[in-house]
């Protein structure tokens, strides 16, 4: 598949294509930190997680629990499926809903034929079901989620091998990440691609506001 244009969009999921407070996804972490590693009543938001991957999460309140030596593979890949079959069985108690303007932009990129693909802090599994209950994972090609690396930085890599692995013809130096936090523009910058920030989940002071607006080097 040829692309286009030389911008590859690729967007962050929470607050900046929905809404980021999901009851559902804060669920699965407890459920999965209670039967995984035996930490019980866990509120990740107790660490401010914002734009953090799932991973991340994950290993920062092991960390603060003093339990960091339980971070392994094994350990992972369970707490991850866990995680995962929680919030599937779970996602149809909780609507999903579109950041405002979101629907219209997708559109407009699409019909004038942006490539757009996902970088998500989290896992795979949850972020696809969240694009799918938004009924807008058809427009994505390809992505990396929270699942794949601790470092949200790293997530870049792995976004342009899923791409390479689906047929694209691309390079991840043509990425524009479009994200809410703080960390999507680090991710951006420790990649030396540009990066959009989104004024809806704390980047700005003003929230619940779409504002476009370019970060460069």
């Amino acid at each position: 598949m040829q692309n286009k244009h030389n911008s590859i969009i690729v967007f962050d999921i929470d607050w900046t294509l929905v809404h980021g407070l999901n009851l559902t996804h804060s669920a699965s972490f407890r459920y999965m930190f209670e039967y995984v590693f035996k930490l019980k009543n866990i509120n990740v938001y107790d660490i401010r997680p914002h734009g953090m991957t799932d991973l991340q999460i994950i290993f920062e309140i092991l960390k603060i629990h003093n339990l960091s030596n339980k971070f392994t593979k094994k350990r992972l890949n369970a707490a991850i499926k866990l995680m995962g079959d929680y919030y599937i069985d779970n996602s149809h108690t909780e609507h999903i809903r579109l950041m405002p303007g979101v629907k219209n932009l997708l559109d407009i990129l699409k019909n004038t034929g942006h490539l757009l693909g996902v970088l998500s802090g989290n896992i795979e599994r949850i972020g696809k079901q969240k694009l799918l209950n938004a009924s807008i994972s058809e427009y994505f090609s390809f992505g990396a989620f929270g699942n794949m690396s601790v470092s949200r930085s790293k997530l870049v890599y792995f976004a342009e091998k899923d791409m390479l692995r689906h047929g694209i013809n691309g390079r991840k130096d043509q990425f524009v990440i479009i994200g809410d936090s703080i960390r999507n523009i680090e991710c951006a910058k420790k990649s030396k691609i540009l990066s959009i920030g989104v004024a809806t989940g704390g980047l700005f002071k003003r929230r619940n506001t779409i504002c476009w607006c370019r970060f460069g080097d």
